[in-house]
């Protein structure tokens, strides 16, 4: 456990259950994908808390949360939900609606 007590891969499944439905046909663009970035890391800055070093506490830095939750981070949940929803789409008959749409 964290000492805010969340599992960091609570916030994770959250997430991308969340972003897994609507990210297939949502286009975001570079400013989107800045704004998650930064939701995200404010999150798991709560998660995570202070660090402390030397008798001082400080914020941890970028690196410093990526190497302490191991799962992908948020953009890359959204780009292999794509992949997946492309895929699927390549499989599917041809009169099936969204592969005409295509």
């Amino acid at each position: 456990m964290t000492p805010a007590g969340i599992e960091p891969a609570t916030f994770r499944f959250v997430g991308q259950r969340l972003n897994s439905s609507a990210t297939a046909t949502w286009a975001t663009t570079n400013s989107d994908e800045i704004r998650l970035s930064i939701f995200e890391r404010k999150i798991l800055r709560r998660i995570f808390g202070p660090i402390c070093e030397g008798g001082q506490w400080r914020k941890g830095s970028d690196r410093e949360l990526e190497g302490l939750c191991n799962d992908p981070n948020i953009l890359n949940v959204i780009q292999y939900g794509r992949l997946r929803w492309t895929r699927l789409l390549v499989r599917m008959d041809e009169h099936e609606l969204p592969k005409k749409i295509l």
